[in-house]
């Protein structure tokens, strides 16, 4: 939902999705900087429209973009502990160093979902840590950045050092 918000908001970034206003007037984008795609800059840019026709077309897909951007808010908590920290295990972020700084601990993932993982095993918890510290430390085939969710923590379940010793043993089974 973000990205469809960044396309008539100016002020996404510094809130979170749940108290974001979607109503404030205040917090868009002027209708002539709002982010439609490349094919309606190419239309708008090679057709003759009058400026009415165009701040016409603008509000009606700024007001779109406010209904549909208000309905998924309705249909999601964005503050659900488990959506807030599941973006960790995409690909691209696990694997991803700079990203330890958001994510430098899968505890408080590991935190919501107790019926995975048992919070009171602190040895368990600890080597699922340091797994998750060293993921981005491995160099890994650059294919795997593009792997689904499911993909990618099957292959790294797998992954083996010389020894035959799996790399990621209790990394690659949690979450």
């Amino acid at each position: 939902m973000g990205v469809i918000c960044c396309a008539f908001l100016f002020t996404l970034l510094l809130l979170s999705l749940s108290q974001t206003n979607f109503n404030d007037d205040s917090k868009l984008l002027p209708l002539n900087t709002m982010y439609l795609g490349i094919k309606v800059m190419q239309n708008v840019q090679q057709a003759n429209f009058t400026p009415a026709t165009l701040t016409d077309f603008y509000m009606r897909c700024q007001k779109f973009l406010r209904v549909a951007c208000r309905e998924i808010k309705k249909r999601f908590d964005f503050d659900d502990a488990l959506l807030v920290h599941i973006a960790c295990l995409s690909p691209a972020t696990a694997t991803d160093a700079r990203a330890r700084a958001e994510y430098p601990s899968l505890f408080p993932l590991m935190r919501v979902l107790p019926h995975l993982i048992d919070s009171t095993d602190a040895d368990h918890l600890q080597a699922i840590d340091d797994q998750w510290r060293r993921l981005p430390l491995v160099t890994l085939n650059e294919d795997t950045k593009t792997m689904t969710m499911d993909e990618f923590w099957h292959h790294l379940s797998t992954l083996e050092d010389f020894g035959a010793r799996r790399l990621f043993r209790e990394l690659g089974v949690c979450p």
